[in-house]
């Protein structure tokens, strides 16, 4: 999550991080992303 969000400068949100979660193979809930970035202090 924290790679994907480095690579687009910040960017990406809770629900672009899902959706490319997604499109790399894996399957997570959009609040468990949610969470997880408030955890790494990802905004």
């Amino acid at each position: 999550m924290q790679a994907i969000y480095e690579e687009h400068q910040g960017r990406y949100g809770y629900r672009r991080i899902r959706d490319e979660l997604m499109n790399r193979g894996h399957h997570v809930n959009h609040k468990k992303v949610q969470r997880l970035m408030n955890v790494l202090g990802l905004k």
